[in-house]
This record gives structure tokens, sequence and C-alpha cells, in this order.
């Protein structure tokens, strides 16, 4: 459960950082994951997908293109122990690979070569943080990574537009003190992208709201 919270959270972040509503449902997301890790996700897998308003979870490698890693150095905590070589390690820091970076997440150290000298970098050094590559949103938090897939193809779109529909609808519901049974005839006028969702995904509102039609004009 604490998985699924971390990964609920980090989407939901995301989600509000680019004004992606919860109610617009959304393909996948990829989570480059260990065995352990993974298996506690798959254990989740409906909850997540439902909490989240995504289709799919999948699993990637941590090399993974779709997932770019990069260092900054943490200057309280390397000045102190390199010193006069601290600006050299920082800036080794800075170029550090992606690769480079995914060896020190995992294995907590990094050993490389400054000006002629060996030096080990630890993960207390850095501040790791994962880049966003066009079409996905990339973040991470406590070692856990999430990349999520913002394309939205019309398809996904139409079923944005009804939930949000569905809502209203219920909304009005709600306030009109109908029962959870009550049957409804639903009249609505728009034009464009709405009236063409609206159209499209008919059956979905009508069994969400209860509803035996769904027509355009007024009754």
């Amino acid at each position: 459960m604490d998985v699924a919270q971390r990964v609920v959270g980090i989407v939901r972040s995301m989600r509000a950082k680019t004004n992606l509503k919860t109610r617009q449902p959304l393909t996948r997301i990829a989570v480059p994951a260990s065995a352990e890790t993974r298996r506690l996700i798959e254990q989740m897998n409906d909850v997540i997908l439902e909490e989240i308003n995504v289709k799919a979870i999948e699993f990637i490698d941590e090399s993974s293109p779709i997932v770019r890693k990069t260092a900054i150095p943490n200057f309280k905590v390397i000045g102190p122990k390199f010193g006069k070589s601290v600006n050299a390690v920082a800036k080794r820091i800075k170029e550090m690979t992606s690769p480079e970076v995914i060896q020190l997440d995992q294995q907590g150290t990094f050993s490389t070569d400054v000006n002629g000298t060996s030096v080990t970098i630890t993960r207390e050094d850095v501040t790791i943080s994962a880049q966003s590559i066009e079409g996905w949103l990339v973040e991470s938090t406590d070692g856990l990574t999430v990349a999520l897939d913002t394309s939205l193809t019309p398809e996904l779109i139409n079923e944005g537009l009804a939930r949000e529909f569905v809502n209203r609808v219920q909304n009005m519901r709600k306030d009109a003190g109908l029962s959870v049974t009550d049957r409804i005839r639903i009249y609505f006028e728009s034009s464009g992208r709405l009236a063409d969702a609206v159209s499209r995904m008919s059956e979905y509102i009508k069994s969400e709201t209860l509803a035996t039609q769904v027509n355009t004009g007024r009754d």
C-alpha cells in the first residue's frame, strides 16, 4: 500500500503541475523498478490505475531513454569533504551521464577520476533528478521514479469530456434531490468538440447517470 500511495502521489503531482485534470484519462505510466518493487506495484495494479485514471502500468529498465537522470552537486556536503578539489568534483558531478547517475542511485557510490585522483561520490553528495522528454513527464521521489505518458488521442479526449459531462449531471441529480435509482432524460445544448464527445460516448454517459436518453436541444 505504501508503494501504491507513492505512485499515486507522484502522478497526481505531475497532473497538478501541468493542469492535466484527474478526469482526463491517460494511456500509461512507465516505472523503472526492481523485481521487488514491481511485485508490490502489480499487487495494487487495479487500485493504482483507478486512482490515477490511467489505462496501464508498464515496467521499464532504468536505462530506458524515457528516464534520463541528472545529478546536481550538494555543496554543503562536498565542500567539507573535498576541500580545495570541490570545484573539480562538482564539475565532474554535473558532467555525469544518465547511466552513471543511475549507478550512483542504485549502488549508493560512484568512483571516478578527478584531475588524476580517484574519488568516490556518494548519494549524499548529490541531488538526483529525472528529466522529462517530449510526450512524457518524469518525476522521482524517495528513490521511486514514475514516467507519465501525456499524449492525448481523440478517444482519450472524448472520454475525458464525457467524464466531465457525467460529473455535471451527477451534481445536478444531487441538487435536485433525486434517488440514486431514479431514471432521467438528458437534454443539452453544445457545439463542436463537446457535442461530438457526448454523441460518441452516449452509452457510457447513460450508464453512469441512469439516463434513458441523451438528446441535443430542449425538452
